[in-house]
C-alpha cells in the first residue's frame, strides 16, 4: 500500500515540480533583469530556484529509486531514506519560505517608501517649479526695476553734480556777498558818523537861527523907539513950525530947522518902516529856516537811526552769509560724498543687475532640472509599477511551490497529518496586499478584482474549525484574531476607495489617502506575518510530535512485516 501511495505522490509531486522550477526561473530573469536595484527581491527568487532545485533533485532521487522497488525490504528502506530527504526537504522549504516572506514585505516596504519619496519628490517639484517660476517673475520684475532704478541713478548722479557746481558757485557768490557786505558796513559807520556830525550841526543851526530870531526881536523894539522918536521929533518939528510962524521974521531960521528936523523925522520913520518891514520878512524867513531846520534835524535822526539799523543789517547779513558760507561748505563737501555713494552704487546696481541675470539663468535650470525630475519620477514610477507585476508573479508562484511541497506532504504521511501552513497563508495575504498596489497604480485589469472578505478567507475557516480551535487558548492565536481581522477590514476599505473613483479622476487629496491607507495596510500586514509565523510554528511544533509517532508506529509496522 505505501509503495503506491509512494509512486502516486511521486506523480504528482514531479509534474508540480517540474512546472515551478520553470516558473522560478523564469521570475529569476524577470527580476534580475527589471530590477537591479532590489536585491532583496532577487535573493527571494534565488531562494525558490534553490528549493525548485531541490525539489528537482528530489524528484530525480525518486524515479532512479523508483526503479529498484523489487522487495518489500527494499521499498521499506526506499521509503525511509525517502521520508527523511522529504522531512529535510520540508524543513528546507520552509526556512526558504520565511526568508522569501520577509523579502516580498520588505521589497513592498521599500516600494512604498520609494513611492512616498516619489510623491514627495514631485509635490516638491511641483512646488519648487511654481516657487521658481514666481520667483523668475520677481526676477524679471527686479531687473526691470533694477534698470529704471540705474537710468535714474544716472539722473541723479547728474543732477548731484550739477547740484555740486551750483553750491560751488553759490559759495563764491556768498564769498563775494560778504565782502561787498562788509565793505558797505563800514561805509555806514561812516554815514552814522556824518549823519551824527550832520545832526549836530543841525540842532546848532537851529540855535543860532533862534538866536538871531531874538536880535530880530530886540532890533524891533529898537525900531519902534526910532519910530516913537521920530513921531516925537515929528510933533515938536511941527510945534517948532507953529512957534517959528509966531515969531515971524524972527522965528523964520529956527522954522527952518523945524522943517528939517520935521523932514528927518518922517524919514527916519519912514526907513523905520522900511526896516520893520523887511525884518518882518527876515523873521518870517528865519521862521521857515528853523522849520526847515527842525525837519532838517529830524531827517538827519532818521537817517542815522536807519543808517545804524543798515550797519546793524549788514552786520548781520554778513553773519548769516558767513553761517551760509559754512553750511555751504559742507554741502560741497556731502555733494562730493554723494556725488562718490552714487557712483558706488551706480557700480552695485550694475553688479546686483548682472546677479539678477546669473540668478535668473539659474532659475531657468532648476526648473529644467525639476522638469526632468518630473520625468525621472515617471519613470521610476514605471519601474515600481513593474516591479509590483513582478511580486504579484513571485508571490502566486511561492504559493504553487509551497502547495507542492504540500502535496508531497500529504502524499507520505497523509492529508490527516497535514498542518496550516503558515508560510501558505502569509503569502496569500502578501499576494492580495500586492493587488491592491497594482489597483492604486491603476492597472485597468485589476479594477473588477474583489479582495477577499474576513468570512471566506481560508485562515478564518482554519481558525473556526476544531483543529484551529485546539489552540485558541494560546497566546499566539489570541493575538493573532484581532490582526487578522483588521487586516481585511483595512484590505477591503482600501479596494473600494480605490474603485470608487477612476485614475484619471482622482485628486491630489484622494491620492495622498490611498498612500496612506497602503502604508498602514503594510504595517498590519507586518504584525499579521509576525503572529502567523508564531502561530504557525506552535502548530508545526505539536503536528511534528502527532507525526513523529504516527511514523514511528509505520515503522514498527512495516518492520513488523516485513520479518514476517
Amino acid at each position: 500500500m505505501e509503495h503506491n501511495e509512494l509512486r502516486s505522490g511521486k506523480k504528482r509531486f514531479s509534474s508540480a515540480v517540474s512546472g515551478n522550477l520553470l516558473v522560478a526561473a523564469s521570475l529569476v530573469g524577470m527580476g534580475l533583469g527589471v530590477l537591479p536595484e532590489a536585491p532583496a527581491i532577487a535573493i527571494g527568487f534565488l531562494g525558490i530556484l534553490v528549493s525548485a532545485a531541490s525539489c528537482w533533485r528530489l524528484s530525480t532521487a525518486i524515479r532512479s529509486r523508483d526503479r529498484r522497488l523489487d522487495t518489500v525490504e527494499q521499498a521499506t528502506e526506499m521509503y525511509t531514506e525517502l521520508r527523511s530527504e522529504i522531512g529535510e526537504l520540508v524543513d528546507e522549504n520552509d526556512e526558504q519560505a520565511q526568508d522569501l516572506i520577509a523579502s516580498i514585505r520588505g521589497a513592498l516596504n521599500i516600494n512604498q517608501k520609494i513611492q512616498q519619496g516619489i510623491d514627495e519628490i514631485d509635490d516638491q517639484a511641483d512646488t519648487m517649479g511654481e516657487q521658481v517660476r514666481a520667483t523668475s517673475a520677481a526676477v524679471e520684475e527686479i531687473s526691470a526695476t533694477m534698470e529704471t532704478f540705474n537710468k535714474r541713478l544716472d539722473s541723479q548722479s547728474a543732477a548731484v553734480v550739477q547740484t555740486s557746481s551750483a553750491v560751488e558757485q553759490m559759495n563764491a557768490n556768498l564769498e563775494s556777498v560778504s565782502r561787498i557786505t562788509n565793505e558797505r558796513r563800514g561805509g555806514m559807520e561812516e554815514l552814522v558818523d556824518l549823519t551824527a556830525k550832520g545832526e549836530t550841526q543841525a540842532e546848532q543851526t537851529t540855535e543860532l537861527i533862534d538866536d538871531i530870531n531874538n536880535h530880530v526881536d530886540a532890533v524891533q523894539s529898537v525900531i519902534e523907539v526910532i519910530n516913537n522918536v521920530a513921531s516925537q521929533t515929528n510933533l515938536l518939528s511941527m510945534n517948532a513950525a507953529i512957534e517959528a510962524a509966531h515969531a515971524g521974521d524972527a522965528g523964520r531960521g529956527f522954522a527952518v530947522v523945524a522943517e528939517e528936523i520935521r523932514k528927518l523925522a518922517e524919514s527916519t520913520s519912514q526907513n523905520a518902516n522900511t526896516i520893520g518891514g523887511t525884518l518882518k520878512k527876515i523873521v518870517q524867513e528865519i521862521g521857515q529856516a528853523q522849520e526847515l531846520g527842525g525837519k532838517n534835524l529830524q531827517f538827519f535822526r532818521h537817517v542815522r537811526t536807519d543808517a545804524q539799523e543798515i550797519a546793524r543789517a549788514f552786520g548781520e547779513i554778513d553773519s548769516a552769509t558767513g553761517e551760509i558760507s559754512v553750511g555751504s561748505q559742507e554741502v560741497v563737501k556731502s555733494t562730493n560724498e554723494l556725488v562718490q555713494i552714487t557712483e558706488e552704487i551706480q557700480q552695485g546696481g550694475k553688479e546686483i543687475d548682472h546677479s539678477v541675470r546669473e540668478m535668473h539663468r539659474g532659475l531657468r535650470e532648476i526648473l529644467e532640472a525639476s522638469e526632468q525630475t518630473d520625468k525621472n519620477s515617471e519613470r521610476i514610477d514605471a519601474v515600481l509599477t513593474q516591479n509590483n507585476r513582478v511580486l504579484a508573479k513571485l508571490a502566486g508562484a511561492s504559493l504553487k511551490g509551497v502547495e507542492s511541497v504540500q502535496d508531497l506532504e500529504v502524499a507520505l504521511v497523509g492529508s490527516g497529518n497535514i498542518s496550516m501552513n503558515s508560510n501558505m497563508v502569509a503569502l496569500n495575504h502578501l499576494h492580495w496586499v500586492i493587488r491592491v498596489r497594482q489597483l492604486i497604480d491603476g492597472q485597468s485589469y485589476r479594477r473588477s478584482w474583489r479582495s477577499p472578505g474576513l468570512e471566506p478567507c481560508w485562515l478564518t475557516r482554519w481558525l473556526n474549525s476544531s483543529e484551529g480551535q485546539a489552540y485558541k487558548d494560546s497566546p499566539e492565536f489570541t493575538e493573532l484574531l484581532p490582526v487578522h481581522r483588521e487586516f481585511h477590514t483595512a484590505l477591503e476599505a482600501l479596494v473600494q476607495k480605490v474603485q470608487s473613483v477612476p485614475v484619471q479622476s482622482r485628486t491630489d487629496e484622494l491620492e495622498d489617502e490611498l498612500e496612506q491607507d497602503y502604508r498602514q495596510l503594510l504595517e498590519i500586514v507586518s504584525r499579521f506575518t509576525k503572529a502567523i509565523d508564531q502561530l504557525g510554528s506552535q502548530v508545526d511544533k505539536q503536528v511534528e510530535q502527532q507525526q513523529a509517532s504516527e511514523l514511528e508506529a509505520q515503522d514498527e509496522l512495516l518492520e513488523t512485516e516485513a520479518a514476517s
